[in-house]
């Protein structure tokens, strides 16, 4: 069987090789459903480019359409575990009804799952005193570093945030 390899070139200067079987022929496609594609050069078997020379069929110029881009699919890396005390918490949300945090805190959780990489987030009771009880959508307790890298990521999309510091019990 001969196979013969084509040097594609697309208008992104973007060079892309093809190859030719005499049983089937496969191409790569361009990364953009709206690159021109042109034939520069052949390479045979023996890798000698023949620069305008053809062998076999010739291949015209050619818009490609709609052409799909898969890209692999990869196992997401387990939640980051950062060593030290679990001392910090970083709330999103509070507020004056427990329905409410608890609907929040589920859109929330699934909003900024990426972001999150694990970390549960839970509804806290919080009486203020004078200015009544408050319902918190906030995360489980982290270290402090973990905490505060949580809140960058989450400001950075958009969502308000605060990294408390945990009361301890006496």
């Amino acid at each position: 069987m001969i196979s013969k390899w084509y040097l594609l070139e697309n208008s992104n200067d973007n060079t892309q090789i093809a190859s030719s079987n005499s049983a089937q022929e496969t191409a790569l496609e361009p990364k953009s459903s709206a690159d021109q594609i042109n034939l520069t050069s052949v390479i045979d078997d023996n890798n000698t480019s023949q620069q305008g020379e053809v062998i076999g069929e010739v291949i015209e110029d050619k818009q490609v359409k709609d052409a799909p881009i898969i890209a692999p699919v990869t196992k997401p890396e387990p939640p980051k575990q950062i060593a030290g005390k679990k001392t910090h918490k970083v709330q999103l949300a509070a507020f004056a009804k427990q329905e409410k945090a608890k609907q929040q805190a589920a859109i929330l959780m699934e909003k900024h799952k990426n972001r999150l990489d694990g970390i549960m987030l839970e509804v806290t009771k919080i009486d203020t005193g004078s200015s009544g009880i408050y319902w918190r959508v906030i995360t489980q307790p982290l270290n402090e570093t973990l905490a505060l890298s949580t809140c960058d990521l989450l400001k950075s999309a958009g969502q308000d945030c605060i990294v408390r510091k945990i009361r301890q019990e006496l």
